[in-house]
This record gives C-alpha cells, structure tokens and sequence, in this order.
C-alpha cells in the first residue's frame, strides 16, 4: 500500500506538469491551420491521382 500511495502522488505531479504545458506553446506556427489542411488535401487527391493512373 505505501508504494500505491508514491506512485499516486508521482503520477498527479507528472500529470500536472503535462497539464499545464500547451502543445502551441513548444513553437510558433508560421501558417494557420487551414494552411496544413490545404496543402493535406493537395497531396492527398493528388496521390490518388498517381495511384488510379499508374496502378
């Protein structure tokens, strides 16, 4: 029981820590979101497009 109560308290200090940093907050972004999704879906139907056409 006493180890359950060290790895308790560890985990909630981990997940606090976790908690408050922001995934944006690693880098700054040069481009909006819509941006990556836009270049996605290029790639995207244009690799359907080599697969339909050669295969």
């Amino acid at each position: 029981m006493g180890n359950e109560d060290t790895l308790d308290g560890h985990e909630d200090v981990h997940e606090e820590k976790i908690s408050n940093e922001n995934p944006t907050d690693m880098w700054q972004s040069p481009l909006s979101q819509s941006t990556y999704l836009f270049f996605w879906a290029i790639a995207s139907i244009s690799s359907f497009v080599i697969f339909f056409r050669f295969f």
